[in-house]
């Protein structure tokens, strides 16, 4: 008994996989000019166009893509790990971590159910409703973060997607 699997592949991603490969033939073929300043340059923009590509069609799931773009630039010798790794040496990267971890704590004890349904009971309780909670939530957020609310918010309005449970749609 022969168990073969066969893999099929719809036409997007076969599109997809040859705009990625096209992408990449055609931009390392350019010859060197004017406009390749330094060596690496055609190189960085067929690992970044190429990975874009991966990301708009769909082809590869984005996580993996976030884990391969930096140790890419690192393994064809266009930067080296300490660029390619200083922004994480920052405190944004961590903030917003740690706002997706507390919107998650809120979220599982339901303390973060109470607020939202608090706020769309005061707002009301449709698109317009949210829309004008997360005005409210922002400026308040603005005020107690001393202009840093653009780290929190994305947090915030995960955490409400979560707890009113929207999936893809217009609200969410």
């Amino acid at each position: 008994m022969s168990t073969e699997s066969k893999i099929t592949f719809s036409k997007k991603e076969i599109v997809g996989w040859l705009v990625a490969v096209l992408s990449v033939v055609l931009i390392m073929s350019t010859q060197e000019n004017a406009l390749w300043t330094h060596e690496k340059q055609p190189v960085f923009l067929a690992i970044t166009v190429f990975f874009i590509v991966l990301i708009a069609f769909e082809l590869v799931h984005n996580l993996i893509i976030a884990l391969l773009l930096p140790f890419s630039y690192m393994f064809f010798g266009v930067a080296k790990g300490t660029q390619v790794f200083s922004a994480w040496s920052g405190t944004i990267p961590w903030v917003v971590l740690a706002g997706f971890i507390i919107a998650n704590v809120l979220s599982r004890t339901g303390l973060l159910n109470r607020v939202v349904y608090w706020t769309l009971s005061k707002t009301g309780c449709n698109y317009r409703g949210i829309v004008f909670g997360f005005g409210i939530v922002g400026v308040i957020t603005e005020l107690l973060t001393s202009n840093k609310s653009y780290l929190i918010m994305p947090a915030i309005a995960y955490a409400v997607c979560v707890s009113l449970s929207l999936e893809r749609s217009k609200a969410s």
